[in-house]
Order: C-alpha cells, then structure tokens, then sequence
C-alpha cells in the first residue's frame, strides 16, 4: 500500500452511471418445527437464530422462503466499473463477473446486506465446507436452493 501511494493516481473519467438490482435466491427446504427447536437447544448464533425462527413459527408466522440478494453497480466511463455484492461470496463470483465484463472492473462483496454465504453452483454441488456446513454463523440457516 506505501508503495503505492507513492506512485501517481490514474484519474477516472466519464460519466457516473449507478445501477441497482435485487435478485431472489430461492431457499432450500426450511427445518420443520422440532427441526428449529433442536437447533435452539445448540449454543452459539445457530441457537440465537433457530430461536428467532421457532419463536415466529410458534407465533403463526411465516418464514421467508427467499432472500431478495443485493447487487449495485458503479460504472465510471470507460475507466472503472465497481460492483456491490450482498453477502459472504465466493471467488467464483468475481471471475465469472469479469470474464463477462472485463477486467477493468472491482468486485466487492459484504456490500448493502449479508444475508447468508452465497456458494456458487459449484460449491453447492460439491457440497463439503462451505457448500453445506458455512452457514451456521449467518442470519440465514437454510441453503439456498441449487439453480
């Protein structure tokens, strides 16, 4: 970083266009009812949440079965595209962003929300770590739903 601040900044010109999008990311089939009130019996932020989740069920409401995923975009010219990604993504995400739009852009993620961990395709089909078991410390502790 020292370094390069000691170099000159490249200036960024054109016009500003901003874009916004939410896209709904379908949730995988949502525990049952003794499902939520085991995993309240747990410790940590899975019981924190499975209690929010049992006490609403317990209250006849409803649980989301989606989640409206934020995506924002700042497209400076032809210099410089930024994009905002909600969540905990992975790399796949970043690449494929920039196989599509060129590599003249900065993909960011932790942006306007975190819902959950956003696997790709790939890493729900691969299942392991981070496409099964990642989500235990998010506010979502459903998967999202393959496709």
């Amino acid at each position: 970083m020292r370094q390069r601040l000691k170099t000159p900044l490249t200036p960024i010109s054109g016009d500003l266009i901003a874009g916004s999008k939410e896209i709904p990311l379908a949730l995988d089939k949502l525990p049952t009812l003794n499902e939520w009130k085991q995993l309240a019996q747990k410790k940590g932020i899975t019981a924190y949440h499975a209690q929010k989740n049992f006490k609403r069920l317990e209250q006849g409401q409803t649980l989301t079965e989606k989640i409206n995923y934020p995506v924002k975009s700042w497209v400076f010219g032809e210099d410089l595209a930024m994009v905002f990604l909600g969540g905990e993504v992975v790399i796949d995400y970043s690449q494929a962003i920039k196989n599509q739009f060129g590599k003249k852009l900065w993909v960011t993620s932790y942006s306007n929300d975190v819902p959950c961990y956003i696997p790709s395709e790939r890493v729900l089909t691969e299942g392991g770590y981070e496409g099964k078991t990642r989500w235990s410390g998010m506010t979502c502790l459903v998967l999202l739903l393959p496709g």
